[in-house]
This record gives structure tokens, sequence and C-alpha cells, in this order.
């Protein structure tokens, strides 16, 4: 990346970090800190809980890609810190960090192999499945006319379906368009890849545990109405998909660590007829803070597991 990119995206992580910090302040001079305050608590809890749950569930996920290989048997733990601390590293500038870690730390070729083409499948499933599941919802839920919703989430689960199935070479063809050319190289030079395929029986386990994660992640949104009543006056499902696919503008942009200020800017414009601007700004700041102190958490436990030596 050439001295000019990297200064654009320095000053596009400031800005978007000074605007996500003006919703903050504006919705405080709106409402006060208080609002930010579960009126009850055990429903916040639970809401929270469920969100954890999905979270694992994906964790679960990557787990049993990394069993599906051919590479080094890897235990739960092991698999459990490589992903969560992974997670956290997300948030810092640069895209990559979560990966490399996992990188540094399979220490052969077999391993680092075994771990690019997981992360492969994890984000197609994670992408693609988004992009699926969210599109479904909201034609469900009426936002998107049936004719085009339905078609997309089903053309975008079919293709997920032959990426998985056609191993990492195709894989790899697609996902390298995501990549700068020079850390598409390193992985060439670093990494022996194995055409790793799938089977079917698998592939359809994988697909149905990540429609129970996204199932358990809008239950724990429909529970936020219980913790915070203002959100009891909105259609908390549409906004549980909006803010998905908000999140994947996000994640697709790489413009900001965690799309910081791209999520939450894509919501509030993608939501606007669902909700008003204020309520917007609430619970797309509500829910920056509600992920990040979830991938906290879970982080946590996989740096704790590290340090113990349990993993």
């Amino acid at each position: 990346m050439s001295l000019k990119l990297r200064l654009m995206r320095w000053v596009l992580i400031f800005a978007a970090g000074v605007w996500l910090l003006s919703l903050l302040f504006n919705s405080f001079s709106e409402y006060g800190i208080e609002y930010y305050i579960p009126e009850d608590f055990a429903a916040f809890l639970g809401a929270f809980v469920l969100l954890l749950l999905s979270m694992l569930v994906v964790s679960a996920i990557f787990f049993f890609l990394v069993r599906a290989s051919s590479g080094p048997n890897l235990s739960l733990s092991q698999v459990y810190v490589l992903h969560h601390i992974g997670q956290v590293l997300r948030y810092i500038p640069g895209r990559f960090w979560g990966f490399l870690y996992q990188l540094e730390k399979s220490k052969t070729p077999e391993a680092r192999a075994m771990i690019t083409n997981c992360n492969i499948q994890i984000s197609l499933m994670t992408t693609f499945g988004t992009a699926g599941i969210t599109s479904f919802v909201l034609t469900w839920m009426g936002e998107i006319p049936s004719y085009l919703g339905y078609s997309v989430s089903v053309l975008l689960f079919f293709v997920l379906f032959l990426a998985l199935k056609s191993g990492i070479g195709v894989m790899m063809f697609f996902t390298r368009k995501c990549l700068p050319a020079s850390f598409y190289n390193y992985l060439n030079s670093k990494i022996k890849f194995r055409n790793e395929i799938l089977s079917y029986p698998k592939i359809v386990i994988f697909l149905s545990m990540l429609i129970i994660s996204w199932m358990t992640y809008f239950i724990a949104w429909k529970q936020l109405a219980h913790a915070y009543p203002v959100l009891s006056e909105v259609n908390l499902v549409s906004l549980a998909a909006w803010y998905g696919l908000a999140w994947l503008v996000g994640f697709v942009s790489a413009l900001t660590p965690g799309g910081l200020g791209v999520r939450e800017a894509s919501f509030i414009m993608m939501a606007a007829g669902n909700a008003d601007l204020d309520l917007l700004v609430f619970i797309a700041a509500f829910i920056r803070i509600w992920f990040l102190l979830a991938d906290l958490i879970l982080g946590l436990i996989a740096l704790i597991l590290s340090l113990t030596g349990k993993s």
C-alpha cells in the first residue's frame, strides 16, 4: 500500500472515530447516560448471553472446520484461543492482524495451510451467509420485494455451497480479489496449500450451524425490547437484519478497523424507514458497544486459556 493510501486510510479511521464519538455524545445529550442503562437487567443479561452463544456457535463452526481438514489435530481450547484472540485483534488498524496472529501461532507449513483454508471457509460462510440470511429475513418482514429478496437469498446460498464444495483452489481464486497483492504473494510464499474439499453432509451441518447462530442472534435482539422498553416500539428483527448487512458493508470495505463508522453509517441509512434518527443513532452506538464487550469477554477468556497453558 502506498504512503498516500496509508495516510488516506488513517484519515478515514480518525474521521470515523470522531463521527462515532459525536454520535455517542449527541445520544448522551439527547437521552442522558441513563438511557443506556437497562430497566430490566435480567433481560439485558439474557440478551447478552444469547449474543455470546451466537458467537460461540461460529467459533464451533471454525473448530469443526479445523477438525474436518487434513492438518494438525488441534484441541477445542487451542482453536478457541486462535479464533477469539483473532477476533479481538481485528479492532486494531490493519485488516489482517487477527489472521497473522493465527499464522504466527501455527508453527508448521501444514498448520498454516490448514488455518488459512479454515479462515477462507469461515469468511465465505459469514459473508455469503450474512447476505443470504438477512435478505431472506428482510423479505419475510416485507422490507424487500419477495421476487428479489428470496431469489438473492437462494442464489447466495447456492454459490456458497458450490464454493465450499469446490475446495481451496476455487476459493483462493475468489478470495485473492479481496486481498492486497503483497499479502496474497506472502501467503503463497509461506503456505503450502492443500485442495481441501468438504463432503456434502459436512457442508449441510456447517450451514445449519450458521443458521442456528443467526437465529440466536435475532432472539438476542428481540430480548433487548424487555430490557429497553423504547425498543419495543420498533421491529427489532428487521433492525437486526439491517445491522447484519451493515456489518457486511463494514467488513467488505476494510476501510476502518472493525468497520468503525462505516457499519454505523450504513445501518442508519439502510434502516432509516424503521425508526426515527435519534433512536437509530442510539441503537447503532449501543450495538457497537454490545458487540465490542462480547468480543472482549470471549477474547479475555481466550487470553487466560493461553496464559495458563490450557491451549
